[in-house]
């Protein structure tokens, strides 16, 4: 059972290099977004879709931080880009249903496809700005001198 497994990830590592990355950065954008979610549902639930979207900014750009300081240093760079707005997507998807959970059993009420479509945005902005920081701290920290 091991040794399949251990194949199954090998032949995973392979095939998808950039999927550990994707993960990483899937799982912290969505835990954060989970906490500091949680935290504002219960002090304010009435004001989660005002607070939502600078934490998914905040969580947003997190995510592709950390994707972008995982991932394969050889990957084709537009795949690369697309897998980190990716992790920014899925973070937004992950406040959509914290949102639609929240408005569904403390409101009664379903949650407008413009909030939907705002959080999912708000994810892929902070994912991006999240790889692009990154993606400057690796230019700026390569073209200081050694010392």
């Amino acid at each position: 059972m091991t040794s399949s497994l251990e194949c199954t990830l090998d032949w995973l590592q392979l095939k998808l290099p950039n999927l550990p990355a994707l993960a990483s950065g899937f799982s912290l954008g969505t835990l954060g977004v989970a906490s500091l979610g949680l935290i504002i549902g219960a002090l304010a639930p009435a004001s989660l879709v005002l607070w939502l979207p600078l934490v998914l900014l905040l969580c947003g750009a997190s995510a592709g931080y950390k994707f972008w300081e995982k991932r394969q240093a050889g990957s084709q760079r537009p795949f690369v880009i697309a897998l980190c707005l990716g992790a920014g997507l899925l973070t937004g998807a992950s406040a959509s249903v914290l949102q639609l959970i929240v408005d569904a059993q403390l409101f009664q009420a379903t949650t407008s496809l413009t909030i939907v479509g705002l959080f999912l945005v708000c994810g892929l902005i902070g994912a991006g700005l999240g790889g692009l920081l990154r993606d400057r701290y690796e230019k700026i920290h390569h073209s200081s001198p050694s010392q």
